[in-house]
């Protein structure tokens, strides 16, 4: 797209989503050429973390089998936004761990 359209920046927070899940036991994909950030959990897991994130203000979508769960980087979502999903998904692993 043209420059200044705000997909190089969705792409950029992508990046920044896929690679702090990636240190979480979520197994964040490879760094997305996209806006698109596939999360693989558990399959007993996926639902709960799903509606955790909804109770922290994130809106994700499920039902790509039992496991894969869409995490899309709008416009509106800056580096502040990455972070507490980012800090969420820690905080729902961490509590899991215990």
């Amino acid at each position: 797209g043209p420059p200044g359209d705000g997909r190089a920046a969705g792409r950029g927070q992508a990046r920044r989503v896929a690679g702090g899940l990636g240190e979480l036991s979520a197994r964040g994909g490879p760094a997305p050429d996209t806006n698109t950030v596939w999360v693989k959990g558990a399959p007993d897991s996926a639902e709960a973390f799903a509606a955790f994130l909804a109770r922290e203000g994130f809106g994700i979508t499920g039902g790509y089998g039992d496991e894969a769960q869409r995490w899309v980087t709008h416009l509106d979502v800056d580096a502040a936004a990455v972070d507490r999903a980012i800090a969420a998904a820690e905080r729902i692993y961490e509590h899991a761990r215990n």
